[in-house]
């Protein structure tokens, strides 16, 4: 790397130029990253002092992009061995809730390990750690991130291998604090399985509650299948759920359960598509009656907004796709996306006059993307040759 040295007397006007320029340029790139890094979701970190476990703990925050844009309200995942799936998680919440995703935006609050086995390791003896890890979870953790931030009461939590422990003894013995439950490399034993008959009765759940449940070939597997021939003979009101063996590694399956967990959870946010064809009006209630079932108020999916104005107009049903992506406008005044949707239905429409407006308003929302300001300039500079 060559470096400026102001005593070297040979360096001549030109060289300074050139030097000059690149200093501009490595400003205006560091800009752009700058600029990029806003598009992602927000990470803030909190120390707390734990009263249960004595001890002060970690937790990390991942807010939606947009958190400190609107007043919505999110629901909250929360994730057990933090330090082993938060980066993932991050990203897996971020590409399903983007502009193309159908899932609702959400919090994600890791929860990393100190003495692991410890905290996680669900023996159903009282006096072991697991108990003050639960309160510690269910009095400290819950609460300071509900005072802390906008959430509303919808909360999922996943575990992997000994951590999904936790969640199959908060599902047994603590039906209405937890919405929804992701077990990855999971299965129970016997203790668990008469614990579980004598807690879970036919109205043990009050609310629908949802479990997604997995494991990998191998000595895991019956384990497994205890669990789910459980829950299918006990058959308790109000509780979906999904057990499968996935041909991965136990490592493996710690992300892709995830991933499939969360899919599970919110798989009413796809809408059939035989839904989507009949109009706005049948898309706005089939999301309206969305809220009653999860018990939270959310917008429609971008992703869903684009994806059907997009059915729709295939369909013959052009205005129902404009008024769709309008109204998307409302929901998301910020996006460029849906400006530029709403430019390419215009485009094709060969109304270039509005196709320029709208492209013009996705360029002056694409601040936030370097992608985003390079795309919408490109297809700018495209209407004008044509």
């Amino acid at each position: 790397m060559e470096i400026y040295n102001p005593m070297d007397q040979n360096i001549t006007e030109n060289g300074l130029v050139a030097r000059l320029l690149r200093s501009i340029l490595l400003a205006i790139c560091l800009q752009l990253v700058t600029i990029q890094l806003y598009t992602q979701s927000i990470v803030e970190n909190h120390l707390i002092h734990s009263v249960s476990l004595n001890e002060d703990r970690s937790i990390s925050v991942s807010l939606p992009a947009d958190y400190n844009r609107n007043n919505n309200k999110y629901p909250v995942l929360y994730l057990l061995d933090g330090e082993y799936i938060f980066n993932y998680a991050r990203g897996t919440v971020d590409f399903l809730t983007n502009d193309f995703g159908y899932l609702p935006e959400m919090i994600v609050v890791s929860i990393p390990n100190t003495d692991r086995n410890r905290d996680l390791f669900v023996t159903l003896n009282p006096d072991h750690g697991y108990v003050n890890f639960v309160n510690f979870l269910q009095n400290e953790v819950f609460t300071f991130v509900s005072e802390a931030y906008r959430v509303n009461d919808f909360r999922i939590l996943y575990g992997w291998s000994s951590g999904s422990g936790i969640c199959s003894y908060l599902l047994t013995t603590e039906p209405n604090l937890v919405d929804a439950f992701i077990l990855s490399g999971s299965g129970i034993g016997k203790r668990f399985e008469a614990l579980m008959k004598e807690k879970i009765t036919k109205d043990y759940f009050d609310h629908i509650t949802y479990l997604y449940v997995n494991t990998e070939e191998g000595f895991r597997k019956p384990y497994l299948e205890r669990f789910s021939m459980l829950m299918d003979s006990l058959h308790p009101n109000n509780l979906k759920y999904k057990f499968e063996v996935l041909e991965q590694s136990h490592v493996d399956v710690l992300q892709t359960g995830l991933d499939k967990g969360l899919k599970f959870i919110f798989n009413d946010f796809y809408i059939p598509e035989e839904k989507s064809k009949l109009g706005i009006d049948e898309v706005k209630t089939y999301y309206r009656e969305l809220e009653d079932k999860y018990n939270f108020e959310f917008s429609i999916p971008m992703g869903a907004i684009n994806e059907i104005a997009g059915i729709l107009y295939y369909n013959e049903k052009k205005n129902d796709a404009f008024e769709l992506l309008i109204y998307g406008h409302g929901l998301y005044p910020f996006s460029a996306t849906l400006h530029g949707s709403i430019a390419e239905l215009y485009k094709k429409e060969s109304d270039l006059k509005s196709a320029e407006e709208y492209y013009r308003k996705a360029l002056k929302h694409s601040s936030g993307s370097v992608q985003d300001s390079l795309k919408y300039s490109s297809l700018l500079n495209g209407l004008d040759q044509n």
